[in-house]
């Protein structure tokens, strides 16, 4: 399992927990306070700062993803060392991942904090012209993050990555939800 973190805040503790274990690209819209910047490799980037999570989820399918599944969430989350390796079982090409069921609900089931795509469903992504989102938040036009005809999707960010996950033949096993314990995500409030 691969793991793509959008990053902001840069917490210690996550990427103390994350360096030792999973291949990390960290994509991030300014670069990491100089005393933490012994806890990045190669794999930080720094782009611009459009579409919030999925824009930095967009920009690491298109230029740094290679294969594998991959964890995308972002760097205000707890995880342990446990949680990952739960969720780099999950048998499923798409979930959406919470602490408990309540924060789940709480959270309309689903959020860009933390979700996990397999590798089927992220070539699959990938050939659809990858992440919609919109590039920019004070409009209610969503724009393609790609000149690949796609589906006209009407909204931005999640509601864009729920209707085109909708959208996949039954041979996926999209649109579920996992509890992991171990992991502790950001309210993001109802869909």
């Amino acid at each position: 399992m691969n793991i793509c973190v959008a990053a902001w805040y840069y917490h210690k503790s996550l990427m103390q927990t994350l360096q030792n274990c999973y291949p990390v690209c960290w994509v991030c819209h300014r670069p990491p306070p100089a005393a933490e910047i012994d806890l990045f490799d190669h794999s930080f980037n720094n782009i611009p700062n459009v579409g919030l999570e999925f824009g930095c989820y967009d920009w690491y399918l298109k230029n740094r993803w290679n294969g594998g599944s991959v964890l995308f969430t972002h760097d205000d989350n707890e995880i342990t060392e446990e949680a990952l390796d739960q969720i780099a079982l999950i048998p499923h090409d798409q979930c959406f991942l919470f602490p408990s069921l309540e924060v789940a609900e709480a959270n309309g089931k689903a959020h860009g904090r933390a979700f996990f795509c397999s590798e089927k469903l992220l070539r699959r992504l990938k050939g659809d012209g990858g992440f919609w989102y919109n590039e920019a938040p004070e409009t209610s036009v969503a724009i393609p993050a790609t000149s690949a005809e796609a589906p006209n999707y009407h909204n931005a960010g999640i509601l864009t990555f729920l209707a085109w996950l909708k959208s996949l033949p039954a041979e996926f096993t999209a649109n579920q939800v996992a509890v992991v314990p171990g992991l502790k995500t950001g309210y993001r409030g109802r869909l």
